[in-house]
């Protein structure tokens, strides 16, 4: 009996040990669907994508007494964001070209899910704040759009729902760059 109690304590111990991995990267991966209206018909653009971020992390992971866990996505955000944002804009009409008069750069200034996670329970803040800054020979136009969230729970957070969630949110900014009225009188 002694012995089963000790191979059922390991067991368990190995099971849970296990499952308390954090994974090393974050699925980041946003479908922004937009009504193709085409808005910007016979117009052209420069698109740039910067990242202005001090560190490359999404996920922050914070516990008491420990160092906070840091997980990235696996592919630049910057090049994520392009990749979601340019066919998008080409859907409305732009023709997104190195000679073009009109330049856009949409910067990445913040871009993180800070997880509290204490022993049974968690809780999430995020925010991600882009930066949409178009110029032409004279002149500029900035715009910042912000999206934050929170939730908590108990247990630990699930990472597939921190990157569900930061998805959704990514993808609400993105519609709002390409659908803001200013932008769009800007570029015409």
């Amino acid at each position: 009996m002694k012995r089963f109690f000790i191979y059922t304590t390991l067991i368990a111990t190995i099971a849970l040990t296990s499952c308390a991995s954090a994974p090393k990267h974050i699925v980041i991966s946003p479908e922004v669907i937009i009504d193709v209206t085409k808005n910007f018909q016979g117009q052209s653009i420069q698109l740039r994508l910067i990242d202005k971020r001090p560190v490359n992390h999404i996920v922050q992971i914070s516990k008491e007494n420990q160092p906070a866990t840091l997980i990235s996505s696996q592919q630049i955000l910057a090049e994520i964001i392009d990749e979601a944002l340019r066919p998008q804009l080409i859907s409305q009409g732009l023709t997104i070209t190195s000679q073009a008069e009109n330049k856009l750069d949409v910067i990445v200034d913040t871009a993180l899910i800070n997880v509290q996670q204490d022993l049974l329970k968690y809780q999430v803040k995020s925010v991600i704040v882009l930066i949409a800054k178009l110029s032409n020979a004279g002149q500029t136009l900035t715009k910042t759009f912000t999206t934050k969230g929170s939730s908590n729970g108990p247990l630990t957070a699930d990472t597939a729902v921190l990157a569900r969630d930061f998805n959704q949110q990514l993808a609400k900014l993105l519609k709002q760059v390409i659908n803001n009225n200013e932008i769009k009188e800007f570029i015409r």
